[in-house]
């Protein structure tokens, strides 16, 4: 497959389809738990050799293939990657990526204990905390949409750019900072 490099208002946006850039702005949050949340019944099933799936660690270590990935380098990197959660979730979810990348090559060496003690280690870690800055972004991003639009039909709308996201709240027993 032939990688395809666009720009879009000067950014540079990796393998994506025109078709992706139309709708770069609309990301199911959702659908991405999910799939990122599969990759551990998907992994495990893979150590322990059930199931035919094959699965190459050079794919699966990039963290710009997954529709979450596109968007990242799509929308929220190129508009709002000066906003610290998107930054974090950029790094947790490159980290998800070469953490199952990794999972992957060591059993494919033929080193089944290194892959399930990454697997129920740092992968998981990663995984948990992928997930949690995934809700992060999603519910900062859903905020931007007025109340009477739903927010997947604002995103997904011709001229949409967000510029920044909304302030970010304490977390339950954090105090805010001054």
């Amino acid at each position: 497959r032939e990688l395809r490099i666009h720009t879009y208002e000067g950014q540079v946006l990796r393998d994506a389809t025109p078709r992706q850039l139309q709708h770069s702005a609309n990301m199911d949050f959702d659908a991405a738990i999910k799939a990122h949340t599969n990759w551990k019944h998907r992994l495990l099933a893979f150590v322990a050799d059930v199931g035919t799936e094959k699965l190459d660690p050079e794919v699966i270590s990039c963290d710009d293939k997954c529709a979450l990935g596109k968007w990242i380098y799509g929308s929220c990197r190129p508009q709002l990657g000066g906003d610290r959660r998107c930054q974090e979730l950029i790094s947790s979810h490159a980290d998800f990526h070469r953490s199952a990348g990794q999972i992957v090559r060591f059993h494919l060496g033929g080193n089944r204990k290194a892959a399930m003690a990454l697997l129920k280690g740092e992968f998981s870690q990663h995984s948990e905390t992928t997930i949690r800055r995934i809700e992060a972004v999603r519910d900062a991003w859903s905020a931007l949409a007025p109340s009477s639009i739903d927010s997947r039909s604002r995103t997904s709308s011709p001229g949409y750019r967000p510029t920044s996201l909304p302030p970010m709240r304490p977390e339950a027993g954090n105090k805010p900072r001054p």
